[in-house]
Parts: C-alpha cells; structure tokens; sequence
C-alpha cells in the first residue's frame, strides 16, 4: 500500500521517528496515521515507544524553558534527505505531485522535533525548577538557600528563587546581603529590575530599597557583574557600583571602609571618623529606629566607635557616655538627641 510519506517495509527507527515527529506537531495526513497505526499493530514494543514518545511530548513543551541548543532546520533538511535517499532501495515511497518544497520542510521540522525531544530526555535543564518565596515585612531575615547559599533580606523586601540543575537565578525586591555558595558551573544570577547581577560563589550587597531609582551593589568578597541597559562592569572586594534606573547610567566607585556594608543585617559597625549623621543613619536603618536631633550642629559631630552586635539600649548608652553634654531619651519612635558642642 502507498502512502504519502513512507510504508515501511524494515523497522528503521529514523523513519519511525521522522513519522511520529509529525503526529506529534499535528502534521499527519491521514495516510500517515494509516501508515503509524500498521507500525502500532506489528507490536507491543512499537506501542510501548509511542507511549513514551507521547508522554515526553505532553511534558515537554508546556511552560518550559528553551533548550540548550538550537535545532538547526537546514542540517535537519539535509539529514531527511539522506534518510529518505538511503531508504528509496528497501522502501515504497511516493513523493507528492505538488508542494514538494513545503513536503521537504514538513519532514525536516518533524526530525527537528525528534531531536527536541531527544534533548528533552537528556537534558536536565528542562525539570521543573525548584523555586522559593521569602518575604521579610517588619523583621529582617536570614535564611539558607538550597545551594546552601545564606542570605539576610531587609525589612520590606522580597526574593523569589528558582534553581534549575544549571543555573540559580533570584529575582530580588529591595534589599539583601549575599554569601553565594561557590558553585562554577551553575552560575548565581540575580535580576533586580532591569538590572542583572552575576557571579560564582561571592559576597555583597544589593540595595533597590534606599533609593527606588537606584541599583546598589557593594562587594565584600569575590567578583561579581552588574549589567545594566547596554552597560556591564566587574566588581571584585572594596567596589561598588550604582545604576540610574532613570537614566541609564552605571557608575563604578571605590568602596569606603565606613560604609559598614552588611550592618543593616549583622549589627557590626566600625565608626572611624565618621560624621554623626552617617552612623545614625546606619543604626536607624539597622534597627528599624528613628533618631531625631533636635540641635542640629550635632550632626556635624564625629564619631569613633566599634558596636558589635549589641542593642540599641546599649549603643544609646555608649553613645550618651562619649558626649556627657547630651541628652539622649527615648520615647515612643525611638530617641531624641540634644545637647550644647560635640567635646567627649
């Protein structure tokens, strides 16, 4: 019996592939069912492949993520032809009276979708990833990633991960501090807006919850790249870089020792000379706090000091004891500071 596409008369696997291609992506004649049903009928076996076939496919394509490599339509033309050449001695074959063109590309998506499929079983990349959903509303957070991964999150931020066996990625809302488990082959990548932040196995800071215009990142240790627009730039320890979400534009500086880069989470400051104003501004962000000056020359004031991890009762204290002319009291907010100079 003829048919449109092939009768087969051995068992070659190509073929049976090139056919169930077409069934698959809704290109079968109704000769070539006619033909697929003969091959479903000559046995169990043959049953058994096109059920796995078929589930591969119903998996396969639905909400997942494009495959590693792209399928190369004219090499697959070029392999059908071949296919169909070698078998013009040992099979029946009837090419069509029209469309031959369109009949070739037919066959070459169908052995496309083969090699899709194939890819499919052997390429993890395609699971499910594996996602999680943190949120830190009034309290910051730490929590251990599955890549072992630790992060801190800031108040009123939120992280989305989904892990594939090739790749982390995170999308980040506000701000979190990173300490990325090295891991080289799988690399860490977080989109934070429209800019995306790539490394191996580092630690930093990203930072969209102080200023929403901006994209902060401060590197502590290892290398990480920030790409943002059209821009790119490595950072490695003792850098930071900033992007204008307004303007496009990414800037790469040094990054200040008394910046205390990761205090808003670990509560570890080092104050070496630094304007009262910028240590009260970290230990408000870090505790969640207000602090009011009422005399506002104090802010001029400087301040040497290491807090390591104590409460903000005991900074308070410690500060109140470095400038006896202030007053420091606490009230429902927080504290309000006055006082007359900044002597110790």
């Amino acid at each position: 019996m003829a048919v449109d596409f092939f009768i087969f008369l051995t068992s070659g696997m190509e073929q049976i592939d090139i056919l169930l291609g077409k069934y698959f992506a809704g290109e079968c004649t109704g000769e070539d069912r006619t033909a697929l049903k003969q091959w479903l009928q000559q046995s169990d076996e043959n049953r058994r492949y096109f059920e796995q076939m078929e589930r591969v496919w119903n998996t396969a394509w639905q909400g997942r993520e494009p495959i590693d490599q792209a399928i190369d339509v004219e090499k697959a033309l070029a392999r059908t032809k071949a296919i169909i050449r070698e078998n013009e001695h040992n099979t029946v074959l009837m090419r069509p009276s029209k469309n031959t063109r369109q009949w070739w590309w037919a066959a070459a998506a169908a052995v496309a979708v083969l090699v899709a499929v194939v890819q499919l079983l052997r390429n993890p990349i395609l699971e499910k990833p594996e996602t999680l959903v943190l949120n830190a509303s009034e309290a910051i957070r730490t929590d251990t990633l599955p890549d072992q991964s630790v992060i801190g999150l800031n108040r009123s931020s939120r992280l989305e991960a989904a892990y594939t066996p090739k790749q982390r990625k995170v999308k980040l809302e506000g701000e979190a501090f990173f300490e990325v488990a090295p891991m080289a082959e799988k690399p860490f990548v977080i989109d934070v807006k429209t800019v995306e932040i790539t490394v191996v196995g580092t630690k930093f800071n990203v930072d969209n919850l102080s200023n929403p215009d901006e994209v902060l990142v401060q590197v502590t240790e290892g290398k990480v790249k920030v790409a943002g627009g059209e821009q790119a730039v490595f950072l490695v320890q003792g850098e930071q870089a900033v992007y204008n979400i307004l303007t496009g534009t990414l800037k790469k500086t040094e990054l200040s020792t008394a910046q205390n880069v990761k205090s808003w989470w670990d509560k570890k400051f080092i104050f070496d000379d630094v304007p009262i104003q910028n240590a009260i501004a970290s230990l408000e962000k870090a505790y969640g706090t207000q602090i009011i000056f009422k005399n506002k020359a104090l802010l001029d004031c400087r301040l040497y000091a290491i807090y390591d991890n104590q409460p903000l009762e005991r900074i308070m204290e410690i500060l109140q004891d470095t400038y006896p002319n202030w007053t420091i009291a606490k009230n429902t907010d927080g504290y309000i500071i006055d006082g007359s100079g900044c002597e110790e």
